[in-house]
């Protein structure tokens, strides 16, 4: 006979031992709560986890303790029941911070080089220089906030790329194509002769390969979205990726390819368009995907930092509770052993009842 956890309750079934099938009894009991937790007391957190108070790494200490730092009480949580696989929300409340700040840069970087580009490259206003020289900038911290390691819970599911760090790095060697472009284009503004023909060289080389380059961006930040549980999140950003995989090459070609007119033209024209136009609606589709998961961040922020509170208002609660209880009992004590005073008992008055004889110590007899 066997027992089967299921939902709060337990199942009895018993087993055949010839035929081997078993026959679940329609017999079921349910499990206090404070069973379950009693079951989870005495369990070592085995991962880096901060104190949700003070940011104290619990890692080694028990859960149903406190932390030694300030006393706050260790629950087993979400991340520590064995039955859950935690997601961005149940992330540390300074890691969400800060990837919500990157994934900020993120989002005002890609606008600033796409207005860098069109003001820049259509308009050839001077302008559009500098303003894709500072996008390249924020663009540039913004992912080297986002690839930052993420924290490893109790239940974190490692990921093939979040958890690469040859992907993160070369993610952060990236952006080097763009923070030249926006300086070639700056240099070719500011000067002139065959330098300035050398930046903007530069410029035509930098910006398509840059391009290609949001391919990496956005499959590492559907990795962040899956870690989010947003299926239609994954779904888009993945989406974005191949549209980008596929319209950036053609334009880089088309750009670097001036055949003579004649059909080879025809075929890089036709090309080159369908590829802007690609390009276009997976890099509007890719920041659309970008600002919904940094709008994503922002409310895991401030639901877990509102969970923080509601925990901090609980625990002190719980404490103050135990505190009255005590007195309560204590109180309840001294009142039931001042009512009877056989409750009191002296050990020197009551020796004889007690069995115990006092009386002179005899002497040995050496004396």
């Amino acid at each position: 006979m066997g027992g089967e956890l299921i939902a709060g309750a337990v199942r009895i079934e018993t087993i055949d031992p010839s035929s081997g099938r078993s026959d679940r009894l329609g017999i079921s009991m349910a499990i206090n709560p404070r069973t379950l937790e009693k079951m989870m007391q005495n369990q070592v957190i085995s991962r880096d986890r901060p104190c949700p108070r003070c940011d104290y790494n619990l890692r080694g200490l028990s859960v149903g303790g406190v932390c030694p730092e300030c006393g706050y009480p260790i629950s087993a949580g979400r991340s520590s029941s064995g039955m859950f696989v935690d997601t961005l929300v149940d992330a540390p409340i300074r890691y969400l911070k800060q990837l919500t700040a990157g994934l900020a840069l993120l989002a005002l970087g890609g606008v600033g080089l796409y207005l860098g580009m069109f003001v820049y490259g259509w308009l050839a206003e001077d302008s559009g220089a500098f303003v894709l020289a500072g996008a390249s900038v924020a663009w540039w911290l913004g992912v080297f906030i986002i690839t930052t390691r993420r924290p490893m819970q109790d239940h974190t599911v490692r990921d093939a790329i979040l958890e690469n760090s040859r992907v993160r790095w070369v993610l952060r060697c990236v952006p080097v194509l763009w923070f030249l472009a926006g300086a070639a284009a700056s240099m070719q503004v500011i000067t002139s002769g065959p330098g300035s023909e050398i930046a903007f060289t530069i410029y035509q080389i930098c910006v398509p390969l840059g391009l290609i380059s949001f391919i990496a961006i956005a499959i590492y930040l559907s990795s962040l979205a899956e870690w989010a549980s947003d299926e239609g999140l994954v779904s888009r950003i993945r989406l974005s990726a191949w549209g980008l995989g596929v319209g950036m090459p053609l334009i880089a070609v088309g750009s670097l390819m001036n055949p003579s007119p004649g059909p080879m033209y025809l075929i890089f024209y036709v090309g080159s368009l369908a590829g802007f136009w690609m390009g276009f609606l997976a890099s509007m589709l890719f920041g659309f995907s970008l600002v919904q998961l940094m709008l994503m961040g922002i409310w895991a922020t401030n639901n877990a930092t509102s969970g923080k509170d509601r925990d901090i208002r609980v625990a002190e609660l719980k404490a103050r509770h135990s505190a009255e209880m005590a007195e309560r009992s204590f109180q309840a004590a001294e009142a039931a052993r001042k009512s009877d005073p056989a409750n009191d008992i002296d050990p020197l008055s009551d020796a004889d009842a007690l069995d115990i004889k006092i009386g002179p110590v005899p002497e040995s007899p050496d004396g």
